[in-house]
C-alpha cells in the first residue's frame, strides 16, 4: 500500500474534529514531528488545505529550550527532539511558564514505539545523546515471519520465564527479554550521566514492560504530543 495523500488524511481527521465539535476555523495551526522526509510536502499541502497556511515542522534547528550536545544535531529525530522537552520538563516538575534551564534533574526517556529509543538530557538541560534498538512488535513480527512454525502471538508477559508451549516460550523470550534489555540500559547510562536522573516511559507499547519493571519513575503516553506543542509555542 502506497503512502497516504493530503486529501487521504483530510478525509481521516476532519471526522475526528467533527465528534468533537472542533471547528477547523479555530484551529490555530498545524505542528508536524515527522522522521520520514516523504511526508514534509503531504503535510504541507494538509496544512494548507485545512488552514490556509504552512504547518510548523519541530526539528534539532529550532529553539527546544535545550542544548544538544551530540557530533550532529542533524542527526537528532524530530520525534526524539520532542520527547527530550516534554520528558526533561516532567522529569524536573517544570510549570509551562518556567524556563526549562532551570531543571535539576537528568532525563532518561524511554520510547516503545516502532523503534525502542533511549534519549538522554543532562541535568544542566542538554541533549546528550541516543540508544536505538529494535521495537518490541518489530522484534515480534520479525521472529514470527521469518520462522515458519512459530506462530503470531499477543505482546504481554506471560505468567512465567520458561515455557511449558510455543506462545509462552515467545512471549516469554520477547517480553522478559526487553525488559532486561531495557532495565540494563537504564543502569548503564545512569552511570555514565551526572548527578539525579528521572526516567520516564512512553510510547504506544511502554504498558507492556511497565507492568513487570520498576526502573520507571514517570509514565506519559501522550510526551510525544506534549513536546511537540511545547517546541511549536517557543517558537511562534
Amino acid at each position: 500500500m502506497g503512502a497516504r495523500t493530503s486529501d487521504e488524511y483530510e478525509m481521516l481527521i476532519r471526522p475526528f474534529l467533527q465528534r468533537d465539535g472542533i471547528p477547523v476555523e479555530k484551529i490555530e495551526a498545524m505542528a508536524v514531528a515527522s522522521v520520514v522526509p516523504e511526508l514534509v510536502d503531504t503535510f504541507t499541502r494538509l496544512s494548507n488545505q485545512l488552514l490556509g497556511k504552512d504547518p510548523f515542522f519541530v526539528h534539532s534547528g529550532v529553539d527546544t529550550g535545550l542544548d544538544i550536545s551530540i557530533d550532529n544535531s542533524r542527526e537528532l529525530g524530530a520525534d526524539l527532539v520532542a520527547n527530550a522537552v516534554a520528558g526533561y520538563r516532567l522529569v524536573n516538575d517544570l510549570k509551562p511558564n518556567i524556563e526549562l534551564k532551570q531543571g535539576k534533574k537528568g532525563a532518561i526517556i524511554v520510547d516503545f514505539g516502532t523503534a525502542l529509543t533511549f534519549t538522554m538530557v543532562s541535568h544542566d538541560a542538554r541533549i546528550l545523546g541516543v540508544a536505538i534498538a529494535p521495537g518490541l512488535n518489530g522484534a515480534l513480527k520479525a521472529l514470527a515471519g521469518d520462522t515458519a512454525q512459530l506462530p503470531h502471538v499477543k505482546l504481554e508477559a506471560p505468567s512465567r520465564v520458561i515455557g511449558t508451549n510455543t506462545i509462552e516460550s515467545i512471549q516469554s523470550g520477547v517480553v522478559f527479554g526487553f525488559t532486561g534489555l531495557v532495565e540494563s540500559m537504564v543502569e548503564r547510562v545512569k552511570s555514565e550521566m551526572d548527578g539525579e536522573t528521572g526516567v520516564v516511559a512512553t510510547g504506544g507499547l511502554h504498558h507492556v514492560i511497565d507492568d513487570i519493571s520498576s526502573c520507571f519513575d514517570h509514565r506519559e503516553p501522550w510526551l510525544h504530543l506534549k513536546g511537540i506543542r511545547e517546541v511549536y509555542q517557543r517558537n511562534t
